[in-house]
């Protein structure tokens, strides 16, 4: 009988000890995550001021396209050119990446945003996107809902704080027939050329734009891989994997400078 006792007592400490490894797993491991359990001190952003202190030392050998202060982006436009400056309070770029977090079922997806964005459209007489066109956003601002995350994609993945800067400079509008129409939504592509992380290559978005006035506003979309621009996705000991596929989405209202 007192064997049959002790037995039982021992399976029953048995399941006590699991239920706290699943509790461990899919509540402490959690909020360790995130800095919030007790004592845990909770991540804060890396503060940072958008388009400031952006000419900052690269190592040896790095190739970076240099970064034009806010003042001084504009390019003198050619005879019979529009321009459209950037309103960065009504603009927005969007990078989307599909995670995997090991106490999680399934896939979600982690989305950061920001507002620092600066540049201009210059259009010629044809509608056509004309030389200075260039849109630049603040990679340092981005934030999605976890601030270890956005420390972490700042720091390790996106290394924002030697490149912080990415630079969109706008060659052609395919499919683009001839100026914007007052208040018609257009539908073409638009390509040029992205730096980021020190890397430039071609890239093609999917864009729409619409003219109201003296306000050209649009949305522009595309998809490309972290080594395009010589990054590795996120694998932290298969505790939060990262697909390898980023879709960037800007979306821009731009404004008939004077």
């Amino acid at each position: 009988m007192k064997r049959k006792t002790l037995v039982t007592r021992m399976i029953g400490a048995l399941i006590a000890a699991v239920a706290l490894v699943i509790v461990g797993a899919f509540v402490l491991f959690p909020l360790a995550a995130q800095g919030k359990l007790p004592g845990q001190a909770h991540p804060t952003a890396i503060p940072v001021t958008p388009f400031a202190n952006v000419n900052l030392t690269v190592p040896a050998g790095t190739a970076i396209a240099a970064a034009d202060p806010a003042s001084t982006i504009a390019a003198t436009a050619s005879s019979g050119t529009t321009t459209y400056a950037i309103n960065a309070d009504q603009s927005q770029a969007k990078v989307t990446v599909n995670e995997k977090l090991a106490f999680l079922p399934s896939n979600s997806d982690a989305v950061l945003t920001t507002n620092a964005m600066q540049g201009q459209i210059v259009l010629g007489a044809d509608g056509m996107p004309s030389d200075g066109s260039k849109i630049q956003v603040d990679l340092r601002t981005l934030k999605s809902d976890q601030t270890m995350r956005d420390n972490y994609i700042r720091q390790t993945t996106l290394q924002s704080d030697t490149y912080p800067l990415a630079t969109f400079v706008i060659t052609s509008a395919d499919g683009l027939n001839g100026p914007l129409q007052n208040g018609q939504q257009a539908a073409f592509k638009l390509l040029g050329t992205m730096t980021i992380h020190g890397v430039t290559k071609p890239v093609t978005f999917d864009a729409t734009a619409t003219m109201n006035g003296g306000t050209l506003t649009g949305t522009a979309t595309t998809a490309f891989i972290f080594e395009d621009f010589g990054m590795t996705p996120s694998n932290k000991a298969n505790i939060v994997t990262v697909n390898d596929l980023i879709h960037l989405q800007m979306t821009i209202a731009a404004t008939k400078s004077a």
